[in-house]
């Protein structure tokens, strides 16, 4: 995902000499955003987020090398007009994209989590704290949450003005050690290295420094924020990277053209070799870090000859101009690439068209509000006190009023019923039998339902696949004057088999153990019917984990088990959904607001599409349930009528994600699962 990062100027005093600008940096912005903006628009260039690494060092180099003339020219730093600068430079024209996406979120954003996430993301890139309220509330850099994100770019943004606040500081120091003898005298450079060595230690080995440190006695609640992706402790060597090259070529300069054109051409190399070698599953920032960060050093070095084939390229009049608007091209790419994609989820190469089209709103960014702030002369405070605070106040005021409004459900009936729907959970989950505590009729107390029936009671066994239909078993066993008991495990198959617990719930029981205990409890249990519902966790034969013959070995078993002990065994079929090919995984806590208020929030989808991806597990149900006595119901029917499948029903959403159904979903099966339960009396 995205990353825009601001280009430095290359003057910072007046008057200083035009030939201090690097047109082949602006070349190598431009080759930058370029890169990040073909991987949001989904392009195959897997690696393409190394641009944000690419403007790193950049920005590391250009802003020590203005810093370096300064002090050299006036023996001092002057730190109010510096952030003044980097201000007008970069906030306004963020500011505009805040307040644009702010806008443009009341209505394609989803108020279930998307408008509230946008809007604190908004709050954070103004307090330029975006990384920091990105890691607590998206998650990681590619998990699927960041992709509703518009706001996600401006976490780079942040870590940038980092960058800012900490370095001319740290440069500033090392000058005035530097006016002492001996060894201090490279005070700024050493400084600038140490630096840049721990970042890289820590980025490369971060999570064993913190393992070491944990056992000392020193631990973090979110020790990612440290090592991770977004963090501005593991990006600093990037920075560090390019200001000590800078320094270094203020003292030395070897004008070797054979050595500065392979230094470019090799760093050319480097950094498309990045573009696959480097891809989403990369441990980054890390080791690898290194191959596009020394690859940029290469190339910014082999730009002091302005006549080596990789200046000439970068220096040319496209790339320098791409460079100029590299700024506001990466600001306004990433929301209208979100904003897209959530209207046009199905519509091929949206992404792609919307990148295409983000130019419009950045060239007028970069033309009308970029170019006149950053070069407006302000000479009073008060002026710059009413630039600052109107430019910040108006995107943060629109964000606070967002996440307000939207925590508010926007005083909407409409918005209400549909988070009703899709949020409301199951008597099952309500009633906290998802501890994974094993099936226990004896003992139960939360978990059972028409306690006082006098018909043989119903156990509903599984994972979360079972707990979505209690509703309709509960219903359809008041009716029967059948008492109903329940007993969950997220993420575990009820089979008798050995399965590898991935994901255990805080301290609770392991599968195996759930499993294993509920079937020696249903041996003392009165006889009833077992009711098996699980979600899929069979993959082919060759194929790593719970292999289709394990699965029908252990399904054989379990049925052989339950029925020995006398109860029936009802088999109940995974019910048509949206997360095979095909199904684009459909989420309603995605819908755009428009489509919720306009009651269009759905998709629909052919049953024989709906259920491809299950047919071997399908069969094997069916088989082994023939084989071994057992009978199956298949919901399929209820929920797609007349072979088509959809997210809607009358009055009411069918699903809830895109493979567990709704609370009135089950409610509505109630009938059908009586008549089932009616024919096996």
């Amino acid at each position: 995902m995205p990353a825009p990062l601001p280009q430095a100027e290359a003057q910072t005093i007046p008057n200083e000499p035009s030939s201090n600008r690097r047109p082949d940096i602006q070349g190598l912005r431009a080759i930058a955003v370029l890169l990040v903006v073909a991987f949001h628009a989904g392009l195959p260039v897997p690696g393409g987020f190394i641009g944000v690494d690419i403007f790193f060092v950049i920005s590391g180099f250009v802003i020590t090398a203005m810093l370096h003339r300064e002090w050299r020219q006036t023996g001092r730093i002057r730190f109010r007009r510096f952030y003044l600068r980097r201000f007008k430079r970069l906030t306004p024209a963020l500011a505009l994209v805040v307040a644009v996406a702010m806008f443009m979120s009341i209505f394609v954003l989803s108020p279930f989590g998307a408008q509230q996430n946008a809007a604190k993301t908004a709050i954070g890139s103004m307090m330029l704290v975006a990384n920091f309220v990105i890691f607590r509330t998206t998650g990681g850099y590619f998990d699927a949450p960041a992709e509703t994100n518009p706001l996600l770019n401006t976490w780079s943004l942040s870590v940038e003005e980092q960058f800012y606040l900490a370095f001319p500081a740290l440069i500033a120091l090392g000058w005035m050690l530097a006016h002492r003898k001996g060894l201090l005298r490279f005070s700024p450079p050493a400084l600038i290295f140490g630096v840049g060595i721990v970042s890289f230690a820590l980025a490369w080995k971060g999570a064993e420094i913190l393992d070491v440190l944990a056992q000392q006695g020193f631990a973090w609640r979110s020790p990612e924020i440290f090592i991770g992706f977004y963090s501005p402790f593991t990006r600093a060597w990037e920075f560090a990277a390019g200001a000590f090259l800078a320094l270094t070529l203020a003292k030395w300069t070897v004008q070797a053209p054979r050595l500065l054109t392979g230094s470019g051409l090799v760093g050319a190399a480097m950094l498309a070799a990045s573009l696959w070698l480097i891809t989403d599953t990369t441990p980054f920032p890390g080791a690898w870090t290194l191959l596009p960060v020394t690859g940029t050093l290469l190339l910014l070095y082999a730009g002091t000859n302005p006549t080596a084939p990789t200046s000439q390229v970068l220096s040319t009049r496209p790339m320098v101009k791409g460079g100029d608007w590299s700024y506001s091209i990466y600001l306004w790419h990433w929301p209208m690439i979100v904003f897209a994609v959530t209207l046009w989820p199905d519509r091929p190469m949206i992404a792609v068209i919307a990148a295409v089209f983000s130019l419009a709103p950045a060239l007028a960014s970069y033309h009308w509000v970029e170019q006149p702030i950053r070069n407006l002369r302000i000479t009073s405070r008060s002026r710059v006190l009413r630039l600052i605070t109107t430019t910040v106040l108006v995107p943060t005021g629109l964000a606070l009023a967002l996440l307000f409004t939207a925590h508010q459900g926007w005083w909407s009936q409409q918005v209400f019923e549909f988070k009703a729907d899709i949020s409301s959970m199951h008597i099952g989950g309500a009633n906290d039998c998802w501890s994974r505590a094993p099936l226990a009729p004896e003992s139960a107390v939360n978990c059972v339902w028409n306690k006082d029936g006098t018909g043989p009671p119903i156990y509903v066994l599984g994972d979360s696949n079972a707990d979505h239909f209690t509703e309709g078993f509960v219903d359809a066993g008041a009716a029967l004057d059948r008492p109903v008991y329940g007993a969950y495990a997220t993420k575990c198959p009820f089979i008798s088999i050995d399965f590898s617990d991935e994901h255990p719930v805080g301290d609770s029981l392991t599968c195996q153990t759930y499993v294993d205990q509920s079937l020696m409890n249903l041996k003392s249990a009165q006889p009833g019917l077992v009711v098996i519902s699980n979600s899929s966790y069979w993959v082919p034969d060759e194929a790593e984990g719970i292999t289709m013959s394990q699965f029908r070995a252990g399904l054989s078993d379990t049925i052989q088990q339950i029925r020995g002990d006398g109860h029936q065994v009802l088999l109940v079929q995974k019910v048509p959904d949206w997360g095979g090919p095909g199904g684009n995984g459909w989420d309603p806590r995605l819908c755009p607001m428009i489509s919720i208020l306009r009651g269009s929030c759905a998709a629909e989808l052919p049953l024989d599409q709906a259920l491809a991806h299950r047919v071997d597990e399908r069969a094997v149900i069916s088989q082994v349930a023939s084989r071994e006595g057992a009978t199956v119901w298949d919901p399929a029917d209820s929920l797609c009528p007349d072979d088509t499948c959809s997210t809607s029903g009358p009055g009411y959403i069918r699903y809830t994600d895109a493979t567990h159904i709704s609370v009135p979903q089950a409610k509505a099966l109630a009938p059908t699962i009586r008549e089932v339960l009616a024919s096996l009396s």
